[in-house]
């Protein structure tokens, strides 16, 4: 068998976009989503985002939908857990972090803000 023969992966046409999936919750780190979203378009890279565009599909479909199409993942998180959808035991945050993936992977979190407290 060749080498071009053991390739899983067919070799990209340049309009061919790598995507990348950014898991987060949507208004906690929404300054921190737009800024990652300009990243990956600078890169020329695609984002994909739960948030874009109308979809008749259920959440959970959604996402996992989403994230099997995609080449590279971004999980940034910090405070909240996430939404637990019906029949659901954890949130569809900590799903999209659980699922196996192909994918390279990058995850960050933030420190809590400390409260001063008062003497």
């Amino acid at each position: 068998m060749s080498q071009d023969e053991e390739r899983s992966e067919p070799i990209r046409t340049p309009d061919q976009r790598l995507r990348v999936f950014v898991s987060s919750t949507l208004a906690e780190l929404a300054e921190e989503r737009i800024a990652v979203t300009r990243a990956i378009t600078a890169l020329r890279l695609t984002p994909v985002l739960f948030e874009l565009g109308a979809r008749p599909h259920p959440p959970q479909e959604l996402y996992r939908a989403y994230l099997a199409q995609s080449d590279i993942f971004i999980g940034m998180y910090w405070q909240r857990y996430g939404w637990v959808g019906p029949g659901m035991d954890i949130s569809g945050l900590e799903d999209e972090l659980q699922l196996p993936r192909q994918c390279p992977a990058c995850c960050t979190s933030r420190l809590p803000r400390r409260t001063e407290k008062s003497s």
